[in-house]
């Protein structure tokens, strides 16, 4: 597809490697634009931790420092509608934002 620069500068101009002295028009031929890609939806909160409920309770744990409080809510909430629960879970759950409660009552100055 062949388009037109005009070098609207008082300075040279470079397109494409040519040069396009001021006050000039140049007719280059340049590749077809591609249509622009689209990008993938992210996946939500939800969709996210139903994935980690896949994993097993140990891995579960051991990850509940990188997780949010948001993340660890809906964990509780989604693992207690499944069919058959992981009480353990439920239990590492239930302690993990008791402690987190904690380290935040503790942490804050009176």
């Amino acid at each position: 597809m062949q388009k037109i620069f005009t070098n609207d500068t008082n300075s040279p101009m470079y397109v494409r490697g040519q040069m396009i002295p001021p006050g000039e028009q140049v007719m280059l031929e340049v590749p077809d634009e591609a249509a622009p890609l689209a990008a993938a939806p992210l996946p939500t909160l939800a969709e996210l931790v139903a994935l980690e409920l896949k994993k097993p309770v140990p891995e579960l744990v051991a990850g509940f420092a990188a997780t949010g409080d948001d993340a660890l809510d809906m964990m509780a909430a989604l693992e207690g509608q499944a069919d058959k629960p992981r009480t353990t879970l439920l239990t590492a759950l239930a302690d993990e934002r008791i402690r987190r409660a904690d380290a935040k009552l503790t942490s804050d100055p009176l």
